[in-house]
C-alpha cells in the first residue's frame, strides 16, 4: 500500500491503496484543510508550518508507515505537448531545456521531464509531455515531506495524472473529448483529440457557487476550448465534455443552462476500475472519485 498525495489549494487530499493499470484498490481516503499561510498557488510558503502540519497528519493517520508520491498541480508548472526525435533521454531532456528556455531566462535553473504519450507519432519521432518546474519548488517540497518522516517517493503533475486515467476508457480512445476537473474555485479543462492530449487550460472561478453567473462563467470557458478546437481545423468537433469533481446537482445545472453549446456533458465515470477496502469500504458517505481524480491517476506508473 502506498500514499497518494494532493494538495489542492486549500486542503491535503489522500489515498491509501495500490493500483495496476486497469484497477485501483482503495483501503483509506480523506481530506484536511491546509494551515493557513503555509501554502499559496501550490508553492510552500512557511516550511515549518507545513513540516509540522505533515507530521502531525502522518502519525495520526498513520501515512508515515507507506511510501508516498505527491501530485502537483499549480500554475506554476509548465507543460506543453511536443513532438521530438527518437533518441536517448539525456537528448529529449536538452530538447525540452531548449524549447522552454527561449521563453525565460529563470527556466535554465528549472527542472525538466517528460512523460511518452506517443511512442509513434505522425511525425515519425515521439510524442511528449514535457514539463518544467521550479528546482526550488521540488526540492522545498521533498524536503518537507522527508522531515516530516515521509518515505517520500516522487512527484508526479495533475496534467499527466489525467492523461493517464482517460486512457482507462475504452470509449474515449478514438473521441474528441474535453475533461473538465473542478477543484474548490479551481476549474482545469483539458482537451483529447481521438483520445490524444492536446492542451489544458486553468481557470479561477470568480463568481459565487452554484449561481447562475457561475454556471454562465463555467460555460464561457466551455465555449472557449470548443472555439479553441474548432480553430486548429483539426477535422474532429468536440464530442462530449465529462465532468469531475462535480455533484450530480451541479451536472444537471449545467446540462440545463449551456444547451446552447449544443454539446454532450457526462460525468466522468471509472467507478468500474475502483475496489474499495478497510476503512474506505466502511465510510458513511460514498466516495467521490472526482474529488480525488488526480489522487487517484497519480497512483498509476508514470513510465
Amino acid at each position: 500500500m502506498a500514499n497518494s498525495i494532493y494538495c489542492s489549494a486549500t486542503h491535503l487530499k489522500c489515498l491509501v491503496g495500490e493500483a495496476d493499470n486497469r484497477l485501483f484498490r482503495i483501503r483509506d481516503y480523506g481530506e484536511v484543510p491546509l494551515p493557513s499561510g503555509g501554502m499559496i498557488n501550490g508553492i510552500i510558503t512557511d516550511e515549518a508550518t507545513i513540516c509540522q502540519f505533515l507530521r502531525d497528519l502522518g502519525v495520526s493517520r498513520g501515512l508515515v508507515k507507506g511510501s508516498t508520491w505527491l501530485v502537483i498541480d499549480s500554475s506554476n508548472i509548465q507543460a506543453r505537448r511536443l513532438d521530438v526525435p527518437a533518441q536517448p533521454d539525456a537528448r529529449i531532456l536538452e530538447f525540452i531545456r531548449q524549447e522552454f528556455g527561449q521563453y525565460s531566462d529563470a527556466a535554465t535553473d528549472n527542472i525538466y521531464d517528460f512523460t511518452v504519450l506517443d511512442p509513434k507519432a505522425s511525425s515519425g519521432g515521439v510524442t511528449i509531455l514535457a514539463v518544467s518546474v521550479s528546482r526550488t519548488m521540488i526540492e522545498t517540497y521533498r524536503r518537507v515531506f522527508m522531515q516530516a518522516g515521509y518515505d517520500f517517493k516522487g512527484i508526479n503533475i495533475g496534467i499527466n495524472c489525467q492523461v493517464k486515467l482517460a486512457g482507462l476508457l475504452p470509449e474515449l480512445k478514438k473521441t474528441t473529448f474535453a475533461l473538465a476537473l473542478l477543484d474548490g474555485r479551481s476549474l482545469s479543462l483539458t482537451l483529447f483529440e481521438n483520445g490524444a492530449y492536446r492542451i489544458t487550460n486553468k481557470y479561477r472561478l470568480m463568481q459565487t457557487e452554484n449561481t447562475q453567473e457561475w454556471l454562465h462563467e463555467i460555460g464561457g470557458h466551455f465555449s472557449s476550448m470548443i472555439q479553441f478546437n474548432t480553430g486548429q481545423r483539426l477535422g474532429t468537433e468536440i464530442a462530449a465534455i465529462y465532468f469531475a469533481g462535480f455533484s450530480d446537482e451541479q451536472t444537471a445545472a449545467l446540462r440545463a443552462s449551456l444547451t446552447y453549446l449544443d454539446v454532450a456533458m457526462h460525468p466522468f465515470d471509472i467507478s468500474a476500475h475502483l475496489r474499495l477496502s478497510g476503512q474506505a469500504a466502511s465510510s458513511k458517505e460514498a466516495f467521490d472519485a472526482g474529488k480525488y481524480l488526480l489522487n487517484i491517476g497519480n497512483m498509476i506508473k508514470i513510465r
